[in-house]
């Protein structure tokens, strides 16, 4: 039995130009750890969508959106230049990285502590409070993920997992257990960065036992500020459509947009697991036998999402007349962001300039899709609400694939942005 699947998996290789047997030693813990976490996060869902006022919930789904925003001026490309440091053995980098980390930590502190200050001033005690309450505890969050760039690095696929599944559960029991005796929108914001800044801490710890410190890579510390600098334009963009559709439409729209994008992402969130799996092949493949075939890897990708967002399309009625009766009104917004899973395909040319230190067709692919999509969003808010929102959506993911396409075939000789003694 054994030499059959053997013949069909080499078949498979030699058609995909995909590695299965590493895609499949590492995906099955991934897919398992993410299956876990996606029926945890669902049941979270559940207990927001029937038991807490939609208002209630609109507020604190606000303020997660507020603070991913304020992260953007965190080192939130750190992980991806540590994750290829300690993949090519230079392990010391992570410890190396944190107290740069830190540093720049503060900064979020600080943007968080003025943003408490303006809504104290003006007279909103909730916000005021959150916000102070996101200084303290979004740096320790933010630094102390570190330990999935060691897992991933060193390719512990199944210890990524397993801490990625401890850390979504064990934060998922005191925000149900206020869901259910004190369902207050400040204690959900106290519970959520609490619960995630410890679990980050200890499980960061726990991680060093597999690092030999030893080998310190000056570069990819560079590198790690440099992207840092890349993703602070898609961070922004990202989480910029929470706090327009607070701003411009309520509480109550927020609640119904979370919902109508909640699978949707999930599922997008799921599917990261390919750029977790590329980039440690990529960094230590040949850039240029990679770029070649990765078309055709993309176009396989793409085909395969097709066949579940169609399934999704055709069960999102029904799925929230049974689990989302309070929010059935967002069934037609998700089966039309659904199309937005497409933009998965892009994670693969991503990973790829990630991996081999492509600043510059990074810095391309972040500023552009960023300026658009914080522009889509604006225009699709203002002036058609709650249905903007959703175009704007979707239209970015197409977008994304798009341009990435277009920087995997457009190639020239560049000069490095970066060297180690910056």
């Amino acid at each position: 039995m054994k030499p059959f699947f053997s013949r069909i998996i080499s078949f498979g290789q030699r058609y995909t130009d995909i590695d299965l047997y590493y895609v499949g030693a590492g995906s099955f813990w991934l897919l398992f750890s993410q299956g876990i976490l996606a029926l945890v996060y669902l049941l979270v869902s559940l207990a927001f969508a029937n038991l807490v006022p939609k208002e209630i919930f609109g507020n604190y789904r606000y303020v997660l959106s507020l603070a991913s925003l304020i992260s953007a001026f965190s080192l939130t490309g750190m992980n991806t230049a540590l994750t290829r440091a300690v993949s090519r053995g230079a392990e010391g980098t992570v410890k190396a990285s944190i107290p740069v980390q830190i540093r720049w930590g503060m900064l979020m502190t600080l943007v968080s502590f003025i943003a408490s200050a303006y809504y104290f001033f003006r007279g909103n005690m909730f916000l005021g409070a959150s916000m102070g309450i996101a200084g303290i505890f979004l740096p320790v969050i933010n630094v102390f993920n570190t330990y999935a760039a060691v897992f991933n690095g060193k390719k512990l696929f199944k210890h990524l997992a397993l801490n990625n599944m401890f850390v979504g559960v064990v934060a998922s029991v005191p925000l149900l257990l206020a869901i259910f005796f004190l369902p207050r929108s400040l204690v959900f914001v106290l519970v959520y960065f609490v619960s995630n800044a410890v679990l980050a801490w200890f499980v960061y710890r726990r991680s060093l036992r597999f690092l030999n410190p030893e080998t310190v890579d000056n570069e990819s510390l560079v590198y790690g500020k440099h992207q840092s600098l890349v993703n602070a334009f898609t961070v922004f963009a990202q989480y910029i459509d929470g706090v327009l559709v607070f701003h411009y439409l309520g509480a109550t729209p927020l609640a119904t947009y979370f919902f109508a994008t909640l699978i949707p992402l999930a599922l997008k969130g799921n599917l990261k697991i390919l750029s977790t799996l590329s980039l440690p092949k990529f960094s230590v493949g040949d850039y240029h036998i990679s770029r070649k075939t990765l078309l055709k890897k993309m176009a396989l990708v793409g085909l395969l999402l097709s066949v579940g967002i169609v399934a999704y399309i055709a069960i999102a009625p029904l799925v929230f007349t049974v689990f989302f009766p309070e929010y059935k009104n967002a069934a037609l917004f998700s089966q039309v962001a659904a199309l937005g899973i497409f933009g998965v395909v892009s994670l693969l040319p991503l990973s790829l300039f990630s991996a081999h230190l492509k600043t510059r067709k990074l810095y391309y692919f972040n500023i552009s899709t960023s300026l658009l999509r914080v522009g889509l969003v604006f225009c699709g808010v203002y002036f058609w609400g709650l249905w903007g929102a959703i175009i704007a959506f979707v239209a970015q993911a197409l977008v994304n694939v798009f341009i990435s396409v277009f920087l995997l075939l457009f190639e020239k000789e560049e000069k490095p942005l970066l060297n180690a003694s910056q």
